[in-house]
């Protein structure tokens, strides 16, 4: 079985010189560097080394059971991990806290650590914490804490006879400035954990959210309904793949893979990451297993699908799985088909009458009949209103669909699916009175914590406002993924669209009626209807090739030939990504993937040629398109 790679050198030193053996100088500085200054991300890394280290030890000792989280509150300020694993001997606890780069789990990789710097992290938060360690009927309590030089010191305190199985418990004393991070962190964290047993149950239950959104999970991959960066999974540590480190075109089937929600899957050992196990060392071997391990995803996705969907009972609901996977694309889609029938969108006789919350009235629809916001009645006369109510007290992507009886087969759904209309509730015609409520404007649009003031509004005042959901100090959307909302309005205003009054409002709040019968939207569906509502010129993206960066050093070295172009590519920003992650139809051009096509067939150095060959060598580039035009006059 692989450990961590450590390739060996074949050195020959010929001659008698002195030597002397590299060394690490123990002082505060060196120290602090490697508890501290190697990570980025400090409350995620002492949740992440803690938990890798207490899922070690439940593996060494064959623990099926959940190790114990105590994420910190206002009453108890500490985070704490507690295993029930090997536990460590005195000697293990001397050794292993004191000794940078020692770690007893560098023999196999059934162990997610092997750095022996994980088990020291908790100084990045905090200058002291303690460590509780059972071995072999003996309990032992240790301080880790800097000395007045910022020295690190580890001490026993006390030592005791006990009946508790062995394991070891460490815990943190948490500021009060560092509290709220840590629920942002754990869910980030142990998402990818199975046995955690977490003290906050709302925790919990945002993880279990998470962990249910998930399409597809199997040995090789999980494929979840997010748009968010390609990630690898690597012994409970998930980590974001670079797609520019890989060197993808767009547009490539690995490419449109990595770019959908995928997490893939790999053994301990077959990646290289950097010391704080924060990111990726994106080294010949890394890439290539990643590509590896991509290509088998690519192979084996369509089958896991098609198992997905032929696991359905209608037709109707293997076309709501089927739109699951539409993110992904065409390619992928194609062929799909339930009980030998292709999964193709039925083609209704008559159209049926949709009620949405953006309209508040009816309209003729024969699209997208397939959707879990939708709910289905048969056609009666008389109850405008209630649908209108309904749709207005219910969740805003709430559609009402009337349909016929003779719809039922058509659209392939339970017949128990389909409601009478007698049975949504009565209108309310009581006079509608001012209802303030005290919510917050966001003031400032940030990629984390929005700066926010205090505002008062009239639920009932007919007004339309835009709002996201507020989660300890951040802003979430509908599926408590986070908002960037800086992004958002930066991919706004390249298509003309002004960013609204945002406000923020507390989970409480949205699932109070009173705030429900307002005409508050939240920011996803209202940025789908400006997308939709876009004229048809502005939904087009001029699709930009691998090379495209070549063509500007081109355009500066022989601006007669391609300054043109150059300008053709600055006057369309590249919404493709903006569009496709509210699934908005747009329209592509690639008359820029053409003409950079014709250029590298015609003047094939260019394609192994680099930008910086280009910039540094004008003269002989210029030299060379002289040289090609001069053949092609002769011929």
């Amino acid at each position: 079985m692989a450990i961590l790679l450590e390739e060996k050198k074949d050195v020959v030193v010929n001659g008698d010189f002195e030597q002397s053996q590299f060394k690490l100088k123990a002082d505060p500085k060196a120290f602090n560097i490697l508890s501290d200054k190697i990570y980025s991300h400090k409350v995620r890394a002492v949740i992440r080394e803690l938990s890798t280290n207490a899922y070690d030890a439940h593996v060494a000792a064959g623990q099926d059971s959940p190790f114990d989280v105590h994420l910190p509150t206002s009453l108890e300020p500490w985070f704490s991990v507690k295993d029930y694993g090997t536990g460590l001997s005195h000697q293990d606890c001397m050794e292993v806290y004191t000794t940078y780069f020692m770690s007893t789990k560098t023999s196999s990789n059934d162990f997610v650590g092997a750095l022996g710097l994980g088990s020291k992290s908790p100084f990045c938060i905090s200058d002291s914490f303690t460590v509780i360690s059972i071995y072999n009927g003996v309990e032992r309590t240790y301080s880790a804490y800097k000395d007045e030089y910022d020295q690190p010191q580890f001490a026993l305190l006390t030592e005791q006879s006990t009946e508790e199985s062995n394991g070891v418990e460490v815990q943190v004393p948490v500021s009060e400035e560092r509290r709220w991070e840590f629920a942002p962190e754990a869910i980030k964290i142990y998402q990818y954990f199975d046995n955690v047993n977490l003290n906050d149950d709302n925790i919990q239950e945002e993880i279990n959210q998470i962990k249910s959104d998930r399409v597809i999970e199997n040995e090789h991959f999980i494929y979840s309904l997010s748009y968010a960066h390609a990630k690898a999974l690597m012994g409970n540590v998930c980590y974001n793949i670079s797609l520019d480190a890989l060197e993808l075109k767009y547009g490539d089937p690995i490419d449109t893979l990595l770019r959908n929600g995928m997490t893939l899957k790999f053994n301990i050992g077959d990646l290289a990451f950097n010391a704080g196990r924060e990111s990726l060392s994106f080294d010949t071997r890394t890439k290539a297993k990643i590509m590896e391990k991509a290509q088998q995803c690519l192979e084996i996705l369509k089958d896991a699908m098609q198992e997905k969907i032929n696991k359905k009972k209608t037709f109707y609901d293997a076309m709501l799985m089927k739109d699951e996977f539409s993110q992904l694309g065409r390619e992928f889609m194609n062929d799909l088909t339930w009980n030998g029938k292709k999964l193709v969108a039925s083609e209704l006789k008559e159209p049926m009458k949709v009620y949405s919350y953006y309209t508040r009235s009816g309209f003729e629809q024969s699209k997208g009949i397939y959707s879990k916001r939708a709910e289905y009645y048969y056609n009666q006369k008389g109850y405008v209103s209630r649908i209108r109510q309904k749709v207005k007290d219910g969740d805003q992507n709430l559609q009402i669909c009337l349909i016929e009886p003779s719809q039922v087969d058509e659209i392939g759904i339970d017949p128990w699916k389909v409601g009478n209309l007698n049975q949504l509730p009565k209108v309310d015609r009581q006079k509608v009175t001012k209802q303030s409520c005290k919510l917050f404007l966001i003031k400032e649009f940030s990629n984390y914590t929005p700066w926010v003031k205090e505002a008062e509004v009239d639920l009932n005042d007919g007004e339309e406002r835009v709002y996201v959901k507020s989660i300890r100090k951040e802003v979430v959307d509908k599926n408590n993924h986070e908002y960037r909302l800086r992004d958002i309005k930066s991919q706004l205003a390249t298509l003309g669209i002004s960013m609204p009054e945002v406000y923020a409002v507390k989970g409480t709040l949205i699932n109070q009626k009173k705030f429900q019968n307002s005409e508050f939207i939240e920011l996803t569906d209202w940025i789908v209807q400006k997308l939709e509502n876009l004229p048809s010129d502005k939904r087009k993206v001029m699709i930009m090739p691998a090379g495209v960066d070549k063509l500007r050093y081109l355009a500066k070295v022989m601006p007669e030939r391609f300054e043109e172009i150059v300008s053709i590519m600055d006057s369309y920003a590249d919404c493709s990504l903006t569009f496709s992650r509210y699934g908005v139809e747009y329209k592509e051009d690639n008359f820029v993937v053409d003409f950079t096509q014709e250029i590298m067939d015609k003047y094939p150095m260019i394609k192994v040629v680099s930008p910086w060959d280009i910039k540094h060598n004008p003269q002989e580039i210029i030299n060379y398109f002289n040289l090609i035009d001069g053949e092609a006059d002769v011929q």
